[in-house]
């Protein structure tokens, strides 16, 4: 089962994802953007994870929620409607990008009123 489904334009293209950045408590923050590279993994017999490089500006565009971005944040993907937790790094040789790790978060089961 491929969880992480792909959405293609009319000429075959792989449309973007939408990554939110959210609190640990769900309330979302901001969309990320001028996001690069990114690169998932998928498991069968552990949590599926990906990458990215965040950059605080890119083609003149800049990052709003660039403070934001820090260790422990949520990230949810609606186009998959599934929620990862965020590692962060600041690339070594350049400041402006943040090396986005995000590991797969387990759905909390609800209690069931009786």
């Amino acid at each position: 089962m491929n969880v992480h489904k792909l959405n293609f334009d009319t000429s075959g293209n792989v449309e973007d994802i939408t990554f939110v950045l959210a609190t640990k408590n769900g309330d979302k923050i901001s969309n990320i953007t001028n996001v690069t590279d990114i690169v998932t993994k998928h498991a069968m017999n552990s949590y599926s994870e990906f990458s990215f490089n965040a950059h605080k500006e890119l083609n003149r565009n800049t990052l709003r929620c660039w403070n934001d971005i820090k260790d422990f944040k949520l990230m949810w993907i609606p186009e998959w409607d599934m929620w990862f937790e965020t590692y962060v790094e600041i690339d070594e040789e350049n400041e402006d990008i943040k090396n986005i790790k995000e590991k797969w978060q387990k759905p909390k089961k609800k209690n069931k009123k009786r």
